[in-house]
């Protein structure tokens, strides 16, 4: 399904969006009213680098990107982005490899939720400068999946990795995740 929206900006008391389809007008993300809280793109077809453009919305607390939502191979997230993030979802970025987080970025960030992202090959280094971040939750990653059971000798079950504030979070590479079984329904 496709979206025909026009900018949103002038839209100052909206607080969230949640948008399913291709977006045809790619510029929208940059033209987000900067009131928003919550923000859940999927399916939008985005080629650019979206993380370029959202960082600079001051009280985003809330960014979910669900599948089909990104298109590109690669993101960043840069120093002084994302004041006030607290929640970020990534779920089924096929095309995503890598993702890099400069230190300074997204430094009130809580809880992470990386699922289905087939492609991803490690976890930003980034993340060990982030202080507040109680929460990595790694859903069904095979390149990174294997990579870890490399480095750290883990046999990683149903490919589901989590670590809690009481885990050890240093640098990703040598994070003590642990494993934790899903029973099936």
């Amino acid at each position: 399904m496709d979206l025909h929206l026009r900018s949103l900006s002038g839209h100052v008391d909206l607080s969230s969006i949640y948008l399913v389809g291709k977006l045809k007008n790619q510029q929208l993300v940059s033209e987000l009213p900067g009131s928003l809280i919550e923000l859940t793109l999927s399916a939008s077809g985005l080629v650019e680098d979206p993380m370029q453009t959202l960082d600079k919305l001051p009280n985003l607390r809330i960014l979910r990107l669900f599948s089909r939502s990104f298109m590109g191979k690669k993101m960043l997230c840069c120093f002084g982005g994302f004041p006030k993030l607290e929640v970020l979802k990534f779920w089924e970025l096929e095309l995503l490899e890598e993702w890099n987080v400069e230190e300074g970025a997204m430094p009130n960030l809580k809880d992470l939720d990386i699922r289905r992202c087939m492609n991803l090959k490690v976890l930003p280094a980034g993340l060990q400068c982030i202080k507040n971040l109680r929460e990595v939750k790694l859903t069904k990653l095979p390149i990174l999946s294997s990579s870890l059971e490399d480095k750290q000798g883990l046999e990683i079950e149903d490919d589901y990795l989590s670590t809690s504030e009481s885990d050890s979070l240093g640098s990703p590479t040598d994070w003590d995740l642990k494993k934790e079984k899903k029973t099936s329904p």
